[in-house]
């Protein structure tokens, strides 16, 4: 194994990161815009493409323990600058995503509950809660 080998499997995550930044930038867009058939289509991909990048970090685990020529530095340096940055931006966004979402949730939520009665919980004379509303209707004869 060559130093330049490390800058291979960098630059193939590089690759696979800047696919998944596509793919979380496209995410948010699909939630402000209300598209949820779209971002339940991309789910699949971005699970892919992260599992792709985990795999590849388990088999190349090797090449990040090697030595590197002096001269192989500066730009594996920088590439490794250009993966932090992007790995950054795939956070933000995710980050922002899950607001989005918990607060469309939220929304929702609030909208339906004038149609949906919450239950209380009910016990029973042992402090037990009851699996049945005590106030159901009994019917007989």
């Amino acid at each position: 194994m060559k130093s330049k080998d490390i800058g291979d499997v960098l630059s193939y995550e590089k690759r696979l990161v800047s696919e998944l930044l596509g793919i979380m930038e496209q995410e948010v867009e699909d939630i402000i815009g209300g598209n949820v058939d779209s971002l339940e289509e991309s789910l699949p991909r971005k699970q892919a493409i992260i599992d792709r990048i985990a795999k590849d970090r388990r088999n190349n685990r090797a090449y990040y323990n090697l030595s590197i020529r002096p001269a192989d530095a500066p730009g594996l340096r920088t590439l490794q600058q250009e993966l932090i940055t992007l790995w950054r931006k795939v956070s933000g966004l995710n980050k922002i995503s899950k607001t989005l979402v918990e607060r469309r949730l939220r929304e929702i939520d609030e909208q339906l509950k004038p149609f949906i009665q919450i239950k209380e919980n009910t016990y029973t004379r042992s402090g037990m809660v009851a699996n049945s509303s005590s106030s159901s209707t009994k019917g007989g004869t």
